[in-house]
């Protein structure tokens, strides 16, 4: 029986022989200094160099974080400059770290009145006003795959039709920036008529309809664009010159209560429609990717519940459905997991509208629903539980709830961008499992030649936004010695342990290679999602590694140190905070970690939401905050 006993104070797990089993902090945590659980070996630990840029980023953090926490009244002047200029030195201070202008709170930007004062505050945000716009301007000629900043959509590479949809997302703040007074609409066409650049134009048209949805151009500037020298701007203001003079005929007048039975009615018409979902999944199976067909399936279910979810909100709110009848409807429909889906949907918008404007009459009305809650939590659907987790979470964000109130579901408080903590995972079933894989593998005389006795633990279920039911997603290091020639081999081995675990998924695989007594990771020129290479930084320092303690102090010593020293070019070097920006912001934080926990907060409110993705949290005040605090801890590689 492999025992373990846990050492809170190094969060090492001892085994009653040599091997010692350890958890380590990600090491983009770890990297700061007085960290318990780090494994980077003492000369990095000790680095001044180090040292003073961990410092400055958890300074800026703090003073970032203390502007939007502390009440204005008590928020000193100095304090206010000290964190300004402190902003623009941090972004001075490496190329990358302008991208962290993209997620900057919008509050953060000032607005024009700071020149009508003399006072040193106005004279630093003025100041910064101008740095803002300048390197503003750098950001329009980078690119993005635009799914990173929608919705994560990547297809497969097999079922691609060409490249992913580019955009410079600098460009779509635009609105933002005219509303700030930073820019005029009579520069961003400028900007569009002397650039070649397409994908900047495109992206710079994206915003032309928000634009006009926020009153930030006239009618006469749009007129004005279809005289333009470039097509493309006169395309544009004869396009939206025609659906300003059609906008009448597009309004629609639905009127549900007219229909007696509508919400008898309601339920089965929704199931219907998910029914059908599922028979055309089976059609495409001929075609797609099964993963794939999963997820597109999943959007257009999510988008069909959202829906209905609306209209009983909605019918609710304006007492076309009484409580009792809503009551009976969740009670009749319990065990069915589609109508439970809805029914949690429509308390969540119901409860978060009302709290918009009445928190104490939203607070009632939760305190009314805790039975209802109680009801459809004996679903024991994945998906049914997923959801209340999420609502509840939400309802707790907004102060309609509190912890009390969650506790009765056995639903923990969430701390999006919080530290890691190993008993986010040390008591689950997971981690039990993944013990007895290490285990076999170090004492397996095969396996151990071939893979190291460790693994690292990432993606969202670390990071603490996961689903409960969510799989932890796992690599594993290949030994240098190992043949890719017995790669098969070597899949097969550890697929049986996993499976013999009960473990589910396809592991990621790190290959190493010795190079002047160190270790990197081989790069392969494959499809392969299992394969990963030495740009995978997202995995490296944003992970847990799990294993043989000294195992992981040896690597952390031959292959992590090497990301440390200034040996790499820019270009690559750009790669790897990429990934760990795509990893700490977007995928999934942005996509779905976010809004799985949080209320919508001060998004941006247009009725062509599309054009510039204003559904994702990209826009959303209390996102953009938190993701300014993960840029500055976690987009970080140290130069030494």
């Amino acid at each position: 029986m492999f025992k373990l006993k846990q050492n809170f104070s190094n969060n090492s797990y001892e085994r009653t022989d040599s091997f010692e089993l350890a958890i380590s902090a990600p090491a983009n945590e770890a990297i700061y200094p007085g960290s318990k659980d780090s494994y980077w070996s003492e000369d990095i630990k000790s680095d001044p160099e180090l040292i003073a840029q961990a410092e400055k980023r958890l300074e800026l953090s703090k003073k970032i974080q203390t502007l939007f926490l502390s009440a204005p009244e008590n928020i000193q002047e100095e304090e206010t400059v000290a964190t300004y200029q402190e902003l623009e030195a941090f972004i001075k201070s490496d190329p990358y770290n302008a991208r962290l202008l993209l997620y900057l709170p919008f509050e953060m930007i000032p607005g024009p009145t700071e020149t009508k004062s003399d006072t040193q505050l106005a004279e630093t945000k003025n100041g910064f006003r101008d740095f803002y716009l300048e390197e503003w301007q750098k950001l329009l000629s980078q690119h993005d795959d635009r799914s990173n900043f929608s919705n994560g959509d990547i297809p497969e590479r097999e079922i691609r039709r060409g490249s992913l949809p580019q955009v410079s997302k600098a460009a779509h703040l635009i609105p933002i920036l005219i509303e700030k007074k930073l820019l005029s609409f009579a520069q961003v066409i400028a900007l569009t008529e002397n650039s070649d650049d397409s994908i900047l134009c495109d992206s710079i048209m994206d915003t032309i309809p928000t634009l006009l949805d926020l009153r930030l151009i006239s009618e006469d500037e749009i007129a004005d664009l279809t005289k333009s020298p470039k097509q493309l701007l006169r395309n544009v203001g004869i396009i939206i010159q025609n659906e300003i003079k059609n906008e009448h005929l597009t309004e629609k007048n639905e009127d549900e209560v007219k229909n007696k039975n509508w919400l008898t009615e309601l339920l089965p018409q929704a199931n219907e429609l998910l029914a059908s979902i599922d028979e055309k999944a089976e059609k495409k199976l001929e075609t797609l990717p099964a993963s794939r067909v999963k997820w597109e399936g999943q959007q257009e279910k999510n988008k069909i519940i959202s829906g209905y979810s609306s209209r009983l909100a909605d019918a609710l709110a304006k007492n076309q459905l009484n409580w009792t009848d809503f009551e009976a409807l969740i009670k009749n429909n319990t065990q069915e997991k589609n109508s439970t889906l809805i029914n949690l949907g429509t308390i969540q918008k119901f409860l978060e509208n009302t709290a918009t404007n009445n928190i104490n009459e939203a607070q009632k009305l939760a305190i009314q629903s805790e039975p209802l809650f109680i009801a459809m939590a004996k679903n024991q659907e994945s998906l049914v539980k997923e959801s209340m987790e999420s609502i509840l979470s939400r309802l707790f964000s907004a102060n309609i709830i509190d912890e009390e109130y969650l506790s009765k579901f056995n639903i923990p408080v969430t701390e999006l961008g919080a530290k890691f903590s190993p008993e986010n995972i040390l008591n689950t079933e997971e981690f039990k499992e993944l013990s007895q894989v290490i285990k076999k593998i170090e004492s397996d005389p095969e396996l151990s030649k071939q893979l190291y006795p460790i693994s690292i633990v990432y993606g969202s279920k670390i990071k603490g936004y996961g689903a409960k039911e969510a799989d932890l997603d796992l690599a594993f290091f290949i030994k240098p010695k190992t043949s890719s020639e017995n790669r098969g081999e070597v899949q097969k081995s550890l697929g049986e342990v996993l499976t013999h675990e009960k473990i589910s998924g396809t592991p990621l695989e790190f290959w190493l290679e010795e190079s002047e007594n160190k270790l990197k990771i081989k790069n392969h020129d494959s499809a392969d999602k299992t394969l990963g290479n030495s740009w995978c930084t997202h995995v490296l320092f944003n992970g847990a590694w799990c294993g043989d303690k000294k195992v992981i102090q040896e690597l952390y010593e031959k292959l992590m140190n090497p990301y440390l020293e200034n040996n790499a070019g820019e270009a690559e070097r750009n790669i790897w905070l990429s990934e760990l920006e795509r990893d700490t912001l977007q995928y999934r934080l942005m996509h779905k970690g976010y809004f799985r926990f949080q209320k919508e907060k001060n998004g941006i409110n247009t009725k062509y939401p599309t054009e510039i993705d204003a559904d994702s949290a990209f826009w959303d005040s209390g996102y953009r905050q938190l993701a300014t605090k993960l840029f500055v801890e976690k987009v970080f590689i140290p130069k030494l």
